[in-house]
């Protein structure tokens, strides 16, 4: 089931409650399920949980699949995976005598166990493969005094691409997420060209590849950087700006995961501003763009 007890129990000693966790997050469970042996995985979506409708991993399903070329973290795949939507698995379950509803608050206490469903799911799966390229962009402003230390700020790239046709148009064109925050970085680095005094620390503008597809590009370059992660100091990431005007507050996706809170209190408080936390923390929008390739890799090099 997708996201932590806590959304549906209201139960803040367990997990955080309302708020998700990577133990959350459906990569997580598709690791987990790959580590504890499973042949595949589905996931039981719910809007609410999940954060998007069910119209999102349905896109994502028909559309080609990235992945890293002999990536280490392979092994963390199951021979297939995928999602059923709240009502096909209301169908299923009431088939074997199960409430879905009623199951997920169960799931949701401490333990829990697995049980057989006594089903059997049977699959055909045609792939085509192909090798193929895609790039992340990137550029660096060298530090003044330290210049092997560095700040890296990034806005991927990519969009979904082509799919199904909505209104007679099929391309996803992207100009929010992720043209707006491209747009955001290219004018912070512009700003830090014309410094008359250069910045102590390297700046890196990066632009990552493949971010709506798993945060390819971001976990690509994590691996393999301009400069060593150790001495990477910060990764300040932006994932669209919201076209509608000034605003006196300043939301943090993943307010408390990082130090960075700090500094951006103070500088806010210096504009008359104030910073807030992300209302939608349940739908754990901290786990789903670059950022956290760079926070996860600070405490597993095998994310």
């Amino acid at each position: 089931m997708i996201n932590d007890p806590g959304l549906y129990t209201g139960d803040i000693s367990f997990f955080k409650g309302r708020e998700m966790t990577y133990y959350g997050r459906w990569t997580y469970k598709y690791e987990e399920a790959a580590r504890q042996g499973a042949d595949g995985i589905i996931i039981i979506h719910e809007t609410e949980g999940a954060g998007y409708t069910y119209a999102v991993p349905r896109n994502s399903a028909i559309s080609s699949r990235f992945y890293l070329h002999n990536n280490r973290n392979s092994k963390f795949l199951c021979r297939f995976s995928g999602w059923l939507s709240a009502q096909a698995a209301d169908k299923l379950f009431t088939n074997c005598g199960l409430n879905v509803a009623k199951l997920r608050m169960e799931a949701c206490k401490k333990g829990f166990k697995g049980f057989p469903l006594n089903m059997e799911i049977s699959l055909t799966i045609r792939n085509s493969v192909k090798y193929n390229n895609s790039r992340n962009v990137a550029g660096i402003l060298k530090g003044r005094k330290r210049p092997e230390e560095c700040i890296v700020y990034t806005a991927h790239w990519d969009h979904f691409g082509i799919g199904e046709p909505e209104n007679g148009d099929s391309i996803y064109n992207g100009a929010v997420d992720n043209g707006t925050s491209m747009a955001w970085a290219l004018a912070i680095g512009k700003a830090f060209s014309q410094l008359k005094q250069k910045p102590d620390r390297s700046v890196i503008l990066l632009f990552p590849t493949s971010e709506e597809q798993g945060l390819i590009g971001s976990i690509y370059y994590t691996e393999n950087p301009v400069l060593p992660m150790k001495k990477t100091v910060a990764c300040i990431n932006n994932d669209l700006l919201l076209p509608i005007g000034r605003m006196k507050d300043i939301m943090i996706t993943g307010y408390g995961q990082s130090e960075l809170d700090d500094f951006v209190e103070r500088a806010a408080s210096a504009q008359g501003r104030y910073v807030i936390n992300d209302p939608n923390s349940h739908t754990g929008m901290y786990f789903r763009s670059d950022h956290f390739a760079f926070a996860a890799f600070t405490f597993t090099p095998s994310y």
